[in-house]
């Protein structure tokens, strides 16, 4: 990562400024933002099979698991986005340095 740092500040000069911005945001906001999603989402699908689980809870509703399942899903969306936008990015952006 800190390679890519150092060479994406080695070539600013070659980018043009919105390609700087994509590449900016492609690289460190998007990756940022997906751990705080996948770390939000856990956390409230462990609030919610605690609250299932719990015995003496006596307002047990279907919004809970379906909560739960969302949150779930929420997860494996994040998890896959790396997969299919952040990876690429950085596979572009490691071609990008390495022909500068």
């Amino acid at each position: 990562m800190w390679a890519i740092h150092s060479a994406l500040i080695e070539t600013r000069q070659m980018m043009s400024i919105p390609e700087f911005i994509s590449c900016i945001i492609v690289l460190y906001i998007q990756p940022i933002l997906c751990l705080f999603g996948i770390l939000f989402n856990s956390g409230c699908l462990v609030v919610f099979i605690m609250v299932w689980s719990n015995k003496d809870y006596y307002r047990k509703t279907a919004m809970i698991l379906y909560f739960g399942a969302m949150s779930l899903c929420n997860i494996v969306q994040l998890l896959l986005s790396f997969f299919v936008i952040i990876l690429p990015a950085f596979e572009q952006a490691i071609k990008l340095v390495k022909n500068f």
